[in-house]
């Protein structure tokens, strides 16, 4: 039995405000830049495209299942540097 699932990008507008912070705010907001190694590792939330080798990316948490209930949950995203919003996809 086949399935379809939507896949949605994340808003720019939310990480944008990290942009712009030095090593110290963003490690207190927990959340870093890396230089993407690998391709495809590094799979940005906004654009919904791998960061190419040597691109920069903010890592960051993103609460994914924000509810008050056992099932709140967050995990790890990626957003290039230079991404521009992605559109869903199937």
């Amino acid at each position: 039995m086949s399935q379809d699932f939507l896949l949605s990008p994340l808003s720019m507008e939310e990480f944008r405000p990290l942009f712009g912070l030095g090593d110290e705010e963003l490690s207190i907001r927990s959340a870093m830049w890396i230089v993407a190694d690998a391709d495809p590792c590094y799979p940005c939330r906004v654009s919904l495209q791998d960061a190419a080798v040597g691109e920069r990316v903010l890592a960051t948490s993103f609460m994914h299942h924000d509810v008050h209930s056992p099932y709140r949950a967050s995990g790890p995203v990626f957003v290039r540097e230079t991404a521009k919003q992605g559109q869903s996809c199937r």
